[in-house]
């Protein structure tokens, strides 16, 4: 596999390099290389530069494989192909006896990886990367219409055995909903991995009512995490995150869609920081032992809710929950 893979590659390289790519963001074709990274998670073939656009500062992957390049870099055991999710937000009906400890931990404790809406029952509902279908089976609990856009094989089987998921098995890229169809799009660490990010948001626009959500997480790279460990950042895996946000970014790719962002939060999670810090301790051999220590330290859960919460505080969690609206009824 990895000889099809390196060839696959080197193919996907060819083509690109001979095409000048535009920003998807502003359109300018000016990019300054910031420095080169390869897969790190599985070890996969092939050398990849981290780009900013000169003109708006969006952070990509170059070269960016696609289409069967692409799919490669996910292979049989890529872990949220498995399942998808983490700490919802919003928690289910809580027994009178926790009710009290469920309401400390969606108000004062909550990580925010997920946040949804108060839609109504019946809502319409679209999750982009649906993986193993955790965030769906929540979804369903709550009475939502929910479809599920996966192009994976493997996690789109598994999805496709519950009844109440609408699944398809197509690529972001080619989403056909009607026009004011959908009251919320949701997608769990999936949006850095579109090919085309301005056209999805671009179609999730056309096709939320007045006032619909879309709600989404990424990894955050304006944060420290991003300028400390560069090629070693957990939250860089190139070549499966074409695109690298941040805040500013973000908002200003939402709004050109005519997406306006009302919340960005960031998560009081450490992941980011103890996969970087396993990095690191792999090239450097003597700096192991520390960096071991240190991942193992911040890993106690009130160690992390702590430097999770004061990092949120600075706002500077290395990953983001972001949620925007389409103009209309009920938006601000």
């Amino acid at each position: 596999m990895s000889l099809a893979l390196e060839k696959i590659y080197r193919r996907s390289v060819t083509l690109t390099e001979t095409i000048e790519e535009a920003c998807v963001l502003c359109g300018s074709h000016e990019a300054r290389r910031l420095f080169t990274a390869r897969d790190r998670l599985h070890g996969l073939p092939g050398d990849f530069w981290v780009v900013r656009c000169v003109a708006c500062k969006l952070l990509r992957t170059s070269p960016r494989p696609s289409g069967e390049a692409l799919a490669m870099y996910y292979p049989e055991g890529y872990a949220p192909h498995r399942d998808a999710g983490g700490e919802a937000s919003t928690a289910g009906p809580a027994s009178p006896r926790h009710s009290a400890w469920t309401w400390l931990r969606q108000r004062v404790m909550s990580r925010r990886i997920w946040w949804t809406p108060d839609l109504p029952p019946a809502a319409r509902v679209l999750e982009l990367g649906s993986g193993g279908g955790h965030f769906a089976r929540y979804a369903i609990e709550r009475g939502w219409e929910v479809h599920a856009l996966e192009p994976a094989a493997r996690p789109a089987e598994q999805l496709s055995r519950n009844p109440r998921v609408r699944i398809q098995r197509d690529p972001a890229e080619s989403m056909n909903f009607p026009p004011a169809s959908l009251d919320a799009v949701f997608a769990w660490m999936a949006v850095e991995h579109l090919e085309d990010p301005s056209a999805v948001f671009r179609k999730i626009s056309a096709a939320l009512t007045p006032g619909g959500y879309f709600v989404f997480s990424v990894p955050n790279a304006g944060s420290w995490e991003f300028v400390l460990f560069r090629e070693r950042w957990y939250g860089l895996d190139v070549p499966r995150h074409l695109w690298h946000f941040s805040p500013r970014t973000l908002r200003r790719l939402l709004a050109v869609c005519g997406l306006t962002v009302d919340h960005v939060f960031h998560q009081k999670v450490l992941k980011n920081i103890s996969g970087s810090l396993s990095f690191l301790g792999a090239d450097r051999p003597r700096l192991e032992p520390l960096t071991r220590s240190l991942a193992r330290g911040i890993s106690s859960p009130l160690v992390s809710f702590a430097l999770g919460s004061v990092f949120a505080a600075l706002r500077q969690g290395g990953r983001l929950t972001v949620v925007a609206r389409k103009a209309g009824s009920g938006s601000a």
